[in-house]
């Protein structure tokens, strides 16, 4: 599989303004007679190496054949055979270096030249082309709103239509899609994704039908000939072969092989999309003189595309002022490859170098070549004002440098319209009051006193249109676009993508400990095993179990965990654990109560066919069962111990237990359910880790023995499998592989608002308080000892975290591979909710935050052979991925989170919290409420992308937008002190979340990483939850359950707001400045909500908006509860006269009302104040 840095490569090796196709010789010097040859066969990756013969060119002598290379490190090799295969050439194996496609191989049978050039690609010239710079599987394109109209039809469907490879890049003809008699058209829009899965932004085709490293570029730019095209036909007949040559007889006479592909371009040499000429391009290359020379030359020769090479020594090298240890020389043109030699001037010398484009700078250091970044090289200082633009008389315009280059100190902005200079990377204007072009000057000063200037003009004029244009954003913003969000160096990759969906519920990932192979246990009852490999396909998967049709997968019952028996490479054991049935009522419980509700646990015994390579299992026994009590808390998790080799297995309570002890019964629960004091009751397994002996053959009809040393053996009234007690739902746990081994464990918590999700260290004999205890806080009457102290009558937790930082904690394992050397020895857990991943080593010292935000929800930890972490989400169950990720320790790859709010560029004046050009303010027709907080919303949409409207579902906004919501307070000093500002940003995979909490004095926000409670300070002060950002997935969620701006859609924006001092409607606003993918009508066309407030509204339409904005995302019918969706009629929302929700005519007996006033559970979730407006109209509906 080749990599992406290869296919980089490989397609600026492509780009050749002068010659369409590279020759690429190697000259092999060949010593004995020359002979004619009979025969010569082709052998290499492309036919795997099988002997393939070549036909004989009688004019020209060579032996030819035509082949085509793609993948990592393509190469042949060209034989002979006479008494046996006794010649092949070159001695080494001929590397391909130009890229994917197609190459005709010549061979010289007389001199053992090989030559290998590659052939132009033709296409049609109603062609467009995609780079794929992400490695989309299946890469697919959609297209909408051509110009002319009907220039392209039919438009398809998302996710549009499939691409075809070509070379390196993915392309699709649009010939039959365009109509007799007329052209491409001028403008279309455009979307690369990945079968409808990851995406590109919205992007505009104006003509150039290639669009390469995040621009617009012909076909001919990219390498392509074009069907028809005169100048493409003419280019191909300078084919160009490069042979290999010594630099000079001054230098060192070593041979390199001769490559190509495209220079970096500076910043003053750009292709220009509008223009139909190029702008010259100059390659620069760099020295790093650790050696500290005193001076430095740089002789070049064999410079391709051909330049005459320097004379001995060479060119003088141009010293960096501000960074002295580089040295830097212009070629007079584009450049890429050549032979290289540094020196000062003669001697000393490197050896003979290759450089190849774009790495042009050469580290003596390290003697290796990188890219300028890489290599630390200096931006140059350039100075970029942004564009020019229109703005509304009587207006302050915020001003922003982030497009600038280079390192400066101060950053000046004058101007005729005010007196002095504005300083500041971001600044905001005066107030522009005369109309006119107002010219504006950045200047730019660097340390060493250098300077750099720019200058736009901005056309003032008066406000007769709300926004008198789009405003543009002067730079991208902060946040990451692609790439795994992580507060750390680590990041999250598709370990199989390949198999992304597969699986139904992926709960375990494992391994065998003997053969380099991947084990998942998916919930619904089956086994799966495939190769430990990353481009691993579906045909490769065996299914090893399949044992749904007597495994209950309902609710947290299911095929819960296997484990590998210690001799399993002889005799082949298998262990499984699973909740038994195939609905609630199929099989009668074993502890005597007739009519049961749920199956019991199971433990079975299988055998594989072949331990060295499973294909199946058979040959089941029972180990052990456990009677069940409920639904849930069902543990499983079962390990072996690293050295000892007994089974260790732990069992959750059996149910959800409100209570240890009967209190107030459910009316209609004859089982009394919500009691549950399993895990204190010394006569079930239930709530309890146990320790068995399995046994190949049963003695007294049972499979396993109990361990003599066992804590409880003898003791009576306990169960002598024992090994501790007091868990709740002991779900996933991992012994440590280094002595003294030890079990590490997680407990997931219970109680709303003082849960506390623990991680435990589990010893013999051991009880761990649940339920008397929850953390180290005793339960009360609930846990059924209320005089037992949490700290010395029980083992307290090692670590945890309160609610503020999760929900439902998942283990883990102790990781002890090399590939994460900072983890080594640390015990890794996270949380189902919050995605947050942590570590926890045996050192006193408390959890370190590993990631601030895994990509999906974690349904279990696991490693393969190699000890590489891997990470399954919970899957299509719950309505999302069934995938399986590995942990890369990869500083650079990772996708960092701006760690304050004046780092993401989204305000230009942050104490007056001004927003940059290009971020727009917007209002809601109904707010949600925040426990009295103002709010503020904003949002920035990539320059050149756009909305796709809809009446009435979310708006779908392009990959690179960011919706922010300001929090501020009251106080007795200032009106608006900004408390948190929180922020939804798009990447390519989908929504990411980040949440900034502001300092004291109100200049500047850091990023959240982790969740507390503090009071606001305000005039009437309020505790407030300051959350992560990965905490927000929680509320602002789709129907599948993806993190998405719920309050961006057309009912809640279709309302006026005043922009730059003309007060429209927002849709009318939109659309006039073209942020919409087509027009729409005016606002009076579409529905819209209504404030609480607004007595011209009708009342249950007020009260339905304010249910939609504040309680919908929880409650929207899933599972057949509420849904308080707007769209949803009265009577489906399940509402009035249902369970006390809505008591019409009496508010005090109605829930919604309750929630809203209480001093109890509040509405929305997690408010502590009441909203007098919220209290005023649903008095008001429930009255009415």
């Amino acid at each position: 599989m080749y990599t992406q840095s290869a296919r980089f490569a490989g397609k600026w090796q492509c780009y050749i303004f002068f010659s369409f196709f590279i020759a690429l010789s190697f000259l092999y010097a060949h010593t004995t007679q020359a002979q004619g040859w009979t025969n010569a066969y082709f052998r290499g990756t492309p036919n795997n190496w099988v002997a393939a013969g070549m036909a004989k060119n009688t004019t020209t002598g060579l032996w030819e054949t035509q082949q085509n290379f793609s993948g990592a490190n393509p190469r042949f090799k060209i034989s002979r055979y006479a008494d046996n295969w006794n010649e092949a050439y070159p001695a080494q194996d001929y590397l391909i270096a130009g890229g994917d496609g197609d190459y005709k191989i010549t061979f010289n049978d007389t001199t053992k030249a090989v030559v290998a050039t590659k052939l132009p690609i033709t296409l049609a010239a109603n062609t467009i082309c995609f780079s794929n710079p992400n490695n989309f599987v299946t890469p697919y394109i959609y297209f909408w709103n051509p110009l002319p109209a009907g220039a392209v039809t039919p438009l398809p469907v998302w996710p549009g239509k499939s691409m075809t490879r070509r070379g390196s890049f993915y392309c699709y003809d649009f010939t039959s899609s365009v109509p007799a008699g007329m052209q491409m058209p001028i403008s279309l829009d455009v979307i690369f994704s990945n079968n409808g899965a990851n995406q590109t932004a919205n992007l505009k085709f104006n003509g150039s039908g290639c669009y390469d490293n995040n621009a617009w570029k012909t076909l001919l730019q990219c390498g392509f000939l074009v069907q028809g095209n005169a100048s493409s036909s003419s280019i191909v007949s300078s084919v160009r072969s490069s042979s290999l040559a010594s630099s000079s007889a001054k230098s060192s006479s070593s041979l390199a092989q001769v490559s190509s592909s495209k220079s970096s371009i500076s910043s003053s040499a750009a292709l220009s999309s509008s223009s139909s000429s190029a702008v010259a391009e100059k390659t620069k290359i760099y020295f790093k003189n650790t050696a500290n020379w005193t001076s430095v030359n740089v002789h070049y020769f064999n410079v391709t595309p051909a330049l005459v090479g320097s004379t001995w020594p060479g060119v003088a090298m141009v010293k960096n002022t501000s960074a002295p240890t580089f040295f830097s020389h212009d070629f007079p043109g584009k450049v890429n490859s050549a032979g290289i030699v540094f020196n000062s001037n003669s001697n000393p010398k490197t050896v003979d170098l290759n450089f190849v484009a774009p790495n042009n700078c050469y580290d003596f250091g390290t003697a290796s070549w990188k890219t300028a970044s890489v290599c630390g090289v200096p931006t140059d200082l350039v100075a970029n004002a942004g564009v020019d633009r229109k703005a509304n008389t009587n207006t302050r315009q915020a001003l922003s440098a982030a497009a600038s280059t280079g390192n400066y100190v101060t950053a000046s902005w004058t101007s005729t319209a005010w007196t002095g200079a504005l300083t500041g990377k971001q600044v905001v204007t005066p107030l522009l009051t005369t109309a006119g072009n107002i010219t504006v000057t950045l200047t730019l000063t660097a340390a060493d006193n250098s300077t750099a200037t720019d200058t736009i003009v901005i056309n003032v004029v008066a406000a007769t249109q709300a926004l008198p244009e789009r405003p543009q954003l002067a730079a991208p913003l902060g946040f990451p676009i692609t790439g795994t969000v992580s507060s750390g160096k680590y990041r999250f990759v598709n370990a199989y993508p390949n198999l992304n969906e597969f699986f139904f519920s992926p709960v375990m990932v494992s391994n065998d400990g003997i053969n380099d192979l991947v084990y998942v246990v998916d919930k619904e009852g089956a086994i799966y095993v495939f190769p430990n490999k990353e481009n691993v396909i579906a045909n490769e998967v065996r299914k090893l179990l399949d044992i749904k049709s007597t495994v209950l997968n309902n609710n947290e019952s299911g095929m819960l965990s296997m484990a590998f028996d210690p001799h399993f490479a002889t005799n082949g054991f298998i262990y499984v654990y699973y909740i038994f049935g195939e609905t609630d009522n199929f099989y009668p419980r074993t502890d005597g109560m007739v009519g049961g509700k749920t199956g019991d646990a199971i433990i079975e015994r299988w055998t594989v066919d072949n331990p060295a390579n499973p294909t199946s299992a058979g040959s089941k026994v029972e180990v052990l069962r456990i009677p069940q009590l409920g639904e849930d808390h069902k543990g499983g998790m079962m390990q072996f111990h690293p050295t000892e080799h007994y089974l260790y297995v732990g069992i959750g309570e059996g149910g959800y237990g409100h209570s240890a002890f009967t209190q107030n019964p459910l009316p209609g629960d004859p089982y009394n359910r919500r009691t549950n004091n399993s895990a204190q009751d010394p006569t079930t397994l239930r709530g309890k880790f146990i320790r068995i002996e399995p046994l190949a053959q049963a003695i007294d009809g049972k499979y396993y023995r109990i361990p003599a040393d066992n804590p409880f053996v003898g003791r009576a009234g306990y169960l002598p499998e024992i090994w501790s007690m007091g868990h709740r739902n002991p779900w996933r746990w991992a012994f440590d592989t280094d002595a003294p081994y030890t079990l590490w464990e997680t407990e997931i918590g219970q109680d709303t608002d003082l849960a506390y999700e623990e991680v435990n260290i589990i010893t013999k004999g051991q009880n761990y308080g649940w339920p008397v205890c929850e953390g180290t806080r005793n339960r009360g009457v609930l846990g059924g000892d209320a005089a037992k102290n949490c700290l010395t009558d029980f083992v307290p937790p090692r670590d945890g975290y309160g609610r503020t930082s999760g929900v439902s904690i998942i283990g883990g394992f102790v990781y002890r591979g090399t590939d994460l050397p900072n983890l080594n020895g640390s015990f890794i857990f996270g949380d189902y909710v919050s995605k947050r991943l942590w570590s926890v080593a045996n050192d006193g010292q408390a959890k370190k935050l590993i990631s601030e935000a895994f990509p999906h929800y974690i349904s279990s930890i696991g490693k393969d052979l190699n000890k590489n972490l891997l990470i399954s989400s919970h899957g299509r169950e719950l309505g999302g991925p069934s995938s399986i990720f590995k942990v890369v320790d990869d500083d650079v790859a990772s996708a960092q989170i701006p760690p304050t709010l004046s780092a993401t560029g989204l305000f230009a004046d942050l104490v007056n919290v001004i927003p940059a050009h290009g971020v727009v303010e917007y209002a809601l027709n109904t707010s949600g409420w925040f426990d009295g907080g103002k709010i503020r919303h904003f949002v920035a949409i990539p320059n050149t992308s756009k909305v796709v409207f809809d009446p009435t579902a979310i708006w779908n906004l392009p990959v690179g937008s960011v919706v922010v919501k300001h929090l501020s307070v009251a106080t007795s000093a200032n009106a608006n002190k900004p408390f948190t500002t929180s922020v939804l940003f798009r990447q390519e995979t989908g929504w990411q979340a980040a949440n900034y909490r502001w300092n004291a004095a109100g200049t500047d926000a850091n990023l959240v990483m982790e969740s507390s409670v503090e009071p606001d300070g305000g005039l009437v002060s309020v505790v407030r939850k300051v959350e992560t950002g990965s905490t927000c997935a929680g509320c602002h969620k789709d129907v599948d359950g993806k993190l998405t701006p719920l309050a961006f859609n057309t009912h809640q924006l279709n309302g006026n707001f005043n922009y730059q001092g003309v007060t429209k409607n927002q849709l009318e606003v939109f659309n006039a400045i073209g942020l919409f993918t087509g027009g729409i009508s005016n606002g009076s066309s579409y529905e819209k909500f209504a404030t609480p407030n607004d007595a011209s509204a009708d009342l249950t339409v007020r009260a339905k908006s304010y249910l939609h904005t504040n309680c919908a995302h929880c409650h929207s019918g899933i599972s057949g509860g509420m849904d308080l969706r707007f769209s949803t009629g009265l009577e489906a929302m399940k509402l009035v006269n249902d369970h006390n929700r809505v008591v019409p005519g009496i508010p005090a007996n109605s829930n919604v009302y309750k929630y809203q006033t209480g001093a109890g559970m509040r509405m929305p979730y997690g408010s502590v104040a009441t909203n007098p407006e919220a209290e005023t109209l649903f008095r008001n509906w429930i009255n009415e």
